[in-house]
């Protein structure tokens, strides 16, 4: 604040003994834009916060959305901003990507089942939620005004399938939910199928968005 007070003084001396003042005004602004912060609470993810794999035809990415993202996501599709913040708090929503590297010719099958998925938080363990859950979710959690039906059908197609094959050159993204509290650290547990081959990875200090 003192620097903003010091500054705007200095303009106005400018201002009155000065012919370049409409020069002057915008390198002020600018100066100012590059010294004071902005606030902002809800930050998006950065590249630290992405979690990636490769592994032979395996590559997977996930991708934390902000707390503002998921409310924001949640209340374009028919959500109302109550509802949003609610699941928003307690869904640890990530963007999934899943593709298989495989070349066409090769015609390798990557199978994924999210059900086999455990996440680990706390010294307590439970699968990620899965499309087929949330209309439960959904009657326990508002139990007097429900989402709406288009809004529940909008946020279901965005979510990742919970069993997928995917053949060589295949891939497929959407969202899935951890279901922990905002900015909670967690390691995740995978799991995948290549042909009779199965394959298992944990991702360590995983963070849900803030």
């Amino acid at each position: 604040m003192l620097i903003k007070k010091s500054i705007i003084c200095i303009y106005h001396k400018i201002v009155r003994c000065c012919s370049y003042r409409n020069i002057v005004l915008p390198l002020i602004l600018i100066f100012l834009a590059t010294i004071i912060p902005a606030k902002n609470g809800n930050s998006a993810p950065n590249d630290r916060d992405i979690s990636r794999v490769n592994s032979t035809i395996l590559r997977l990415e996930l991708r934390p959305f902000a707390l503002n993202t998921t409310e924001a996501f949640l209340q374009a599709r028919g959500f109302s901003q109550n509802q949003a913040a609610l699941v928003a708090k307690e869904a640890c929503i990530h963007k999934l990507e899943v593709h298989n590297t495989a070349a066409e010719e090769n015609n390798k099958a990557l199978t994924l089942n999210l059900e086999k998925w455990m996440v680990l938080s706390q010294a307590k363990t439970h699968p990620p939620i899965i499309r087929e859950s949330w209309p439960l979710m959904f009657e326990k959690k508002f139990t007097t005004k429900q989402p709406s039906e288009p809004a529940i059908i909008a946020f279901n197609w965005a979510l990742f399938p919970t069993k997928q094959i995917f053949w060589a050159a295949d891939y497929n993204w959407g969202l899935i939910a951890f279901g922990l509290n905002v900015d909670t650290k967690f390691d995740l547990q995978l799991t995948w199928q290549i042909g009779k081959q199965v394959y298992n990875k944990t991702l360590k200090n995983l963070r849900c968005g803030k």
